[in-house]
């Protein structure tokens, strides 16, 4: 896959981290709290769905180019793979938990969830950049 190609599915999926961002930053009492636990479980249970299937191509695509590179392409995808694993876990615990915790505390585990998968994928950008630079 091209850098630019990676970027533009990166874009679209900032687009649904913006969207759960939104709810997570938004002002006490925008909803009724019922209302707001709600529409927060289905835009992490999306958010999870979605970066799923990113993942799981991101792997694919990343094996299909490292297939002829023995150790460090294989490191590379483990790492990733690992990260990848690590992001959906929590988000997922999240989208679990999100009915018993206390909404201010939701927002903030949401926000730090989000900035964690924000960073992975801004490095993961930077990454494929130099490579494909490099080429």
């Amino acid at each position: 896959m091209r850098a630019d190609e990676f970027i533009g599915r990166h874009e679209l999926l900032a687009l649904d981290i913006d969207r759960l961002h939104l709810v997570a930053t938004s002002a006490d009492g925008a909803l009724p709290e019922a209302r707001m636990r709600a529409v927060v479980s289905r835009e992490l249970l999306e958010l999870c769905s979605v970066l799923a299937g990113h993942f799981a191509s991101e792997e694919a695509s990343l094996l299909a180019s490292t297939s002829g590179v023995a150790a460090r392409g294989a490191d590379a995808l483990e790492e990733l793979h690992r990260e990848h694993g690590r992001i959906l876990a929590q988000l997922r615990h999240l989208a679990e938990t999100a009915e018993s915790l206390p909404i201010d505390v939701l927002k903030l585990r949401i926000s730090d969830v989000l900035d964690a998968v924000g960073e992975h994928e801004r490095s993961e950008v930077r990454r494929v950049s130099e490579v494909d630079a490099g080429r």
